[in-house]
């Protein structure tokens, strides 16, 4: 038993000083950073001397804070990125972040914003403008008013506004400017407008509205007493939107013959009409004239007649000239006899109501020729 109690005591202390010595080995020292084999900064090269951030060996840290693209810090660009991470850099050795100017977080096209993605004019970090395509953020004066971009243009609400114009700039430029929309900076619209519907120099009128934004306000006017200026628009016009004629009202004269009833009988009548220029429109007075009667009656402005004949040398004498007259079908006619040449001739006579005639040679009555429209011997 106490062979036991001896043993288990000396085991008890070797134990004790087994630990003991563990406990009192120093431990092992962990490799610096620029002498560990590993690339710590992530920028593509490890330890010293290959990593420009290592100044030797015994440095512990990769970085170099005195180099923007080897200090573990996202320096003075818009990007969110640092170091070789950031494609500004071009080495770790390079100690400027910035990749151009939609990365260097000033606003350099002077619309209120800066860099990509806030200025609708970068399309990425490394584009190498502000300005955009859109007229508000072109670089252009693109509506001719001396103002360029938003905000200084006006007509800009934004930067990705396309449209600089807007009324009131003076100046007259693009689809959304007009005059029908904007007249402070495109005037009036070129319009014409006539009371009475036209070139009309019966009707008193007058011609108003704009042209080359001018208003014009023109009124027919006599130039004379049988003359008139007659104002009148243009529809479809190369220069001037109104014109004007200078006419005569018309020529003074008898119109076409009509009937008129009786008593005592039917008549024929022509009215006299007299132009004139009054009050800026042309008029005219009609008097009815008397032609002539028509005993028999009148039918469209002609007096009726029956057929007739009648014979001045008394019938068929060939030996006396002679002149056949009348109406047939109440057209008025009239004949003379005539030698056809100096033997033949053409005698008119009467039988009844109508005329009748017959050619032959004097020589068959036992004349010797013709002459003035009579057989002689």
């Amino acid at each position: 038993m106490k062979k036991k109690l001896i043993l288990g005591v000396t085991l008890l202390l070797i134990a004790i000083f087994a630990v003991g010595l563990t406990m009192a080995k120093p431990a092992e020292k962990a490799a610096k950073q620029c002498n560990d084999g590993i690339d710590n900064d992530g920028d593509g090269y490890k330890d010293y001397p290959s990593d420009p951030g290592c100044a030797s060996r015994q440095d512990n840290s990769e970085l170099n804070p005195n180099v923007q693209c080897d200090d573990g810090i996202d320096n003075n660009d818009a990007d969110s990125l640092k170091d070789m991470n950031d494609p500004g850099c071009a080495s770790p050795l390079d100690n400027n972040e910035v990749n151009g100017v939609c990365d260097d977080t000033t606003d350099n096209d002077g619309d209120t914003y800066a860099d990509y993605p806030s200025d609708p004019g970068c399309t990425s970090y490394s584009d190498s403008s502000e300005l955009g395509t859109v007229q508000c953020d072109d670089g252009v004066d693109n509506d001719w008013d001396n103002a360029v971009d938003y905000p200084d243009d006006g007509g800009c609400s934004s930067p990705s506004d396309n449209a600089e114009e807007n009324c009131g700039d003076g100046s007259c430029y693009g689809f959304e400017e007009s005059c029908d929309i904007c007249v402070a900076d495109c005037g009036y619209c070129d319009v014409c407008s006539d009371t009475d519907g036209g070139n009309y120099p019966f009707v008193f009128g007058y011609v108003y509205g704009y042209a080359n934004s001018a208003f014009f306000n023109n009124s027919d006017y006599c130039t004379d007493a049988s003359n008139i200026r007659e104002y009148y628009c243009n529809e479809t016009y190369f220069g001037d939107i109104f014109g004007w004629d200078d006419r005569n009202c018309g020529a003074d004269g008898y119109g076409s013959p009509y009937c008129v009833e009786g008593p005592p009988y039917d008549a024929v009548y022509k009215n006299y009409n007299n132009y004139y220029c009054a009050s800026g429109e042309c008029d005219y007075t009609t008097t009815p004239t008397w032609q002539e009667w028509c005993i028999y009656g009148c039918t469209n402005g002609v007096c009726d007649y029956p057929d007739s004949c009648s014979d001045t040398d008394g019938g068929y004498y060939p030996f006396t000239w002679g002149l056949t007259y009348g109406y047939y079908n109440g057209e008025g006619y009239n004949s003379t006899d005539a030698c056809v040449n100096s033997t033949w001739i053409t005698e008119n006579y009467c039988v009844g109501n109508y005329e009748y005639s017959d050619t032959f040679n004097c020589m068959w009555i036992n004349a010797t020729s013709c002459s003035n429209g009579a057989c002689v011997w």
